[in-house]
């Protein structure tokens, strides 16, 4: 890139100029009321707009010399904090603002995120929760403590959550997708593909959905479903191995021998190192009695597996090779 190109467009190098020249007017301004606490406040808000959070962060601390308890400028400062990533600075700022007006709910909801996203997933809940409890409207703060059950295995927890936003399910599809995820996961394959049909006709692009519900036709032994579904996310996505690897497997669960080897192949082609098409290869391999291309492929898949299952079942094809020579 040329090194005199801006990385803005003109319509925001104009909104800077504008914030600029506000920025040194209020400078002017408090030439004559240096400890005007708004002044060195609106300052402030205006580094951070221009994304000067060296200078922000200077005029927030003049502002909290004056009047330490001004909840907006703690909780300004400390977004600006977060936005250069200095995350470990967030969170205290947060949680003074709140010592001193508890009844910001909305700090609740910031901080359970905040330790959420530094994986402090004890504090994630429990500030969720208080969040939820002081705003029991705030579906946002239920959606993300749901997310947060889902992806930390707590099941009975979160299927009691996202059942409970099942209404709200027009205005949030992710309920349904994680209600899909967390069906799917208990074998629950009849309530889980109506779940991904809902997010689907709301959101018809969204991949995962269409992949997930082929799975789960796939493993309810829906085996044509599951073909149509893998069949049309192909079309979109002509070099996705993951997408062929099921197209592959069904083949295989049909005897449709010839079908499946084209699959595997062509996966292998698109990415040498897809350890488990070579394992289902193997596989095919062993069950028409072609042992030796059966071993090839098994022990390529061997040098790279790390799954502990995966090389089991390895050793013992393996030795059942050798037991037919």
């Amino acid at each position: 890139m040329n090194e005199n190109t801006s990385v803005f467009t003109i319509e925001e190098l104009e909104k800077l100029a504008r914030i600029e020249d506000v920025i040194s007017k209020l400078l002017e301004e408090l030439d004559s009321k240096p400890n005007d606490v708004n002044l060195l406040y609106k300052i402030a808000l205006s580094y951070t707009k221009m994304h000067i959070y060296d200078k922000a962060q200077e005029f927030y601390d003049k502002t909290l010399e004056i009047e330490p308890e001004f909840v907006d400028a703690i909780l300004s400062k400390a977004n600006a904090y977060y936005a250069t990533g200095e995350k470990d600075k967030v969170i205290p700022l947060y949680e003074k603002a709140l010592l001193i007006n508890p009844d910001y709910t909305e700090a609740l909801y910031v901080l359970g995120t905040f330790y959420y996203e530094i994986n402090n997933i004890g504090k994630a809940i429990e500030y969720h929760k208080k969040a939820i409890e002081a705003n029991p409207n705030n579906i946002q703060a239920q959606l993300n403590l749901g997310n947060i059950y889902l992806v930390n295995g707590f099941t009975d927890e979160a299927f009691k959550l996202l059942e409970s936003l099942s209404v709200y399910e027009n205005e949030f599809p992710i309920i349904n997708y994680n209600l899909g995820i967390l069906y799917q996961s208990q074998d629950m394959y009849d309530k889980a593909i109506p779940c991904y049909k809902k997010v689907i006709k709301n959101n018809p692009l969204l991949i995962e959905a269409h992949y997930d519900l082929g799975i789960c036709y796939y493993l309810s032994g829906n085996l044509d479903q599951a073909m149509m579904t893998f069949r049309r996310l192909l079309k979109q996505m002509p070099d996705s191995t993951e997408i062929r690897y099921q197209i592959a497997r069904i083949y295989a669960e049909k005897d449709l021998y010839a079908q499946a080897l084209e699959e595997y192949q062509k996966i292998l082609e698109l990415e040498e190192d897809f350890y488990f098409a070579d394992f289902s290869l193997g596989e095919l391999y062993y069950k028409n009695k072609m042992y030796e291309k059966a071993r090839e492929r098994f022990e390529k898949c061997k040098k790279v597996a790390v799954e502990k299952n995966l090389l089991i079942q390895i050793d013992k094809y393996l030795g059942e090779i050798e037991k037919s020579n």
